[in-house]
């Protein structure tokens, strides 16, 4: 399972991968799991001038890791808290099957801002973060992307060898299933040259107030060409924590490219797509409007991979159809989405995972 361009990368001898600190918790997988972790707040350090990154580094202080690493890549304008909050932690649950767990901020965004990391100037250098990353690693990782995370994830897979790409609520086409992202792009387009590239924009103040009007922001979707998770799909209290905590900065020159992804031909126009021969599990929620099912559909059906799998979650399927946030930290996703996700990883990770301990909930 190698990259599409040149074959796996090296890690340069001038980078290096240190722990700045470490604590040993007890973690919530669910309201009914609790995990002991050592959870470590790491230093990425490159050559090439490129800025360092941060990363919290997490693993079930009985079980190592045994199973293989596994980077978690957060989407626009977000950052690690992508994938956990105090109650409910997806990280929690991969390590407590026996993964590696990389949270990753990219350049500019939670730990890697605060460790010095100025902003992208653009997608390429998320994909460079990734890359470098699972480089630096013994062996190749498995990547797991949310978002515009999800879209590098399938740009990284052309650049280094993974384990396994899984791509939730990604983009790849993005807005071709949205008039109202065509039309916000194509404005953007137009005033291209009177936006800076280099303007940074904070949206943890936007997150911060939906938070603190978040039952009242639950109800209003409906009214709404697009919404950010599925109506009464969350607690409250996870859903103020994930606003308060997930949301955070990002450069205008991010938002400019994907605006041009918008109208002309999304993230890959060249179809590199047709060459991947890495794994892939491709899940979708039939509520999010955000990054449509078709999206990551119209991935899956280019994707020349033998092992790919398209999951979309429906009502009638799974008794679920989540959103865009939510398909990560909902109410439900714990039982519906997590265990496809890790039944996934399972079946292509280094080992058997250890066999003691509460298995979580699975699929009905």
């Amino acid at each position: 399972m190698s990259g599409t361009s040149g074959g796996p990368r090296r890690a340069s001898t001038a980078t290096s991968l240190d722990t700045l600190e470490s604590e040993t918790m007890g973690v919530k997988v669910s309201s009914r799991q609790t995990v002991e972790v050592t959870r470590s707040l790491l230093r990425l350090r490159r050559g090439e001038g490129r800025p360092v990154l941060g990363i919290e580094r997490t693993v079930a202080t009985d079980r190592g890791g045994a199973r293989g690493a596994v980077i978690l890549v957060h989407g626009l304008a977000q950052n690690h808290r992508t994938w956990r909050t105090e109650q409910r932690s997806f990280v929690a649950m991969l390590a407590m099957r026996g993964y590696e767990v990389y949270n990753l901020d990219l350049r500019g965004h939670g730990w890697s801002r605060r460790l010095g990391a100025p902003a992208a100037r653009s997608v390429k250098d998320y994909v460079e973060d990734v890359a470098d990353l699972v480089a630096q690693l013994p062996a190749p990782a498995f990547v797991i992307g949310h978002s515009l995370g999800a879209a590098v994830g399938v740009l990284a897979s052309f650049e280094v060898e993974l384990r396994g790409l899984v791509h939730v609520g990604g983009l790849y086409t993005f807005g071709a299933h949205s008039r109202w992202i065509r039309a916000v792009s194509g404005a953007t387009l137009a005033l291209t040259k009177l936006i800076p590239s280099d303007m940074h924009v904070n949206v943890r103040g936007f997150g911060q107030l939906l938070g603190r009007r978040v039952g009242l922001v639950d109800r209003a979707w409906a009214l709404l060409p697009h919404s950010g998770w599925s109506a009464g799909s969350m607690e409250y209290d996870q859903l103020t924590e994930r606003l308060d905590e997930g949301f955070d900065r990002s450069s205008l020159a991010i938002w400019k490219e994907m605006s041009a992804w918008a109208h002309h031909g999304g993230i890959d126009p060249g179809g590199k797509a047709a060459e991947m021969d890495t794994p892939l599990l491709v899940v979708a929620g039939a509520r999010d409007d955000l990054a449509h099912p078709q999206d990551g559909k119209a991935l899956f059906d280019a994707a020349g991979s033998d092992d790919a799998t398209y999951v979309k979650f429906t009502e009638a399927n799974h008794g679920y159809a989540p959103g865009h946030l939510d398909i990560i930290l909902g109410s439900r996703a714990v039982e519906v989405v997590w265990p496809v996700i890790v039944d996934w990883l399972d079946a292509r990770a280094l080992v058997e995972a250890p066999t003691h301990g509460e298995p979580i909930p699975r699929a009905g």
